[in-house]
Order: C-alpha cells, then structure tokens, then sequence
C-alpha cells in the first residue's frame, strides 16, 4: 500500500514534464511511432517481470529466444545497459510515467 502511494506521489510530482529526447525510453518511443514496433512494450514486460525472460516472453506471446532478440536490438538502438541497475530504474520509471504500467 505505501509503495503504490509513494509512486502515486511520483507519478503526480512529474506529470505533464515531457521525456527528455536523449534518453533510451525516448529512442525507443520514436522509433515504435515511427514504424509501429514492439520495442517499448517488450522492454516494459522484461522491466515488469524483474529481467525474467521466460516469464516476459509468456506475457508477451513471443519465443524467448524472440524477446532476447528484442533486448539485444533495444539496448543496439537505444543505448540502454540492461546490466546497470540505475540505468534500469530510470527505463522502467519512464515506461511507467508513459502509461500503460
């Protein structure tokens, strides 16, 4: 219950700022508008399911071998380090500010 309220605070401290263009959420945004991919939806399963590809590749409906093709592609496209923990609260926060999560 505190954790849902604190986010809710989060969440409402930073409506309405636009994402910052640099960031990897913000490439990956672009690049899903611009030929209707599945990179933001597949990067949010894998962040919602704690980096557990089994488990994001069942909520997705792909092969897991399918969703580690994505990630590779993702942090190619975007920058984004899967590995750095900050790089990876800073992705899902971003995603979850989006909508959707």
């Amino acid at each position: 219950m505190a954790e849902r309220v604190a986010l809710s605070r989060v969440r409402d401290a930073l409506d309405g700022l636009p994402l910052p263009p640099r960031t990897p959420v913000a490439r990956l945004t672009a690049l899903d508008d611009g030929n209707g991919g599945t990179m933001v939806a597949t990067l949010r399963a894998y962040l919602d399911h704690f980096g557990d590809v089994s488990a994001a590749s069942r909520a997705l409906g792909v092969h897991p071998n399918s969703l580690r093709y994505r990630l590779r592609r993702i942090t190619e496209v975007s920058g984004l380090d899967l590995a750095d923990p900050d790089a990876r609260l800073l992705a899902h926060l971003q995603l979850r500010l989006l909508g959707g999560g």
